[in-house]
């Protein structure tokens, strides 16, 4: 899972190194993301600044957290038949 100052969520097919799935774009840039201890979860650290270089500003918050349930097509590959 990857996110940045844009606003934007990819997952990654970390073998292939390719994309797997794009989130829709977030109001502010993505600050940090923590899956759930069984991977069902998605929290996402969302904060204005960051997008601009302000991450020592941004470290001092606030911060907006969002939670996003994972299904099984944001985490498998394209030609995956798990």
């Amino acid at each position: 899972m990857s996110g940045g100052g844009d606003g934007v969520i990819a997952s990654w097919d970390a073998v292939s190194k390719r994309r797997l799935k794009q989130f829709a774009k977030l109001p502010a840039g993505v600050a940090a993301t923590s899956y759930s201890h069984d991977g069902l979860l998605l929290a996402i650290a969302i904060s204005n600044g960051f997008e601009e270089g302000k991450e020592d500003e941004v470290a001092q918050g606030p911060f907006t957290v969002a939670i996003r349930t994972m299904i099984d097509a944001d985490t498998k590959s394209f030609g995956s038949k798990k």
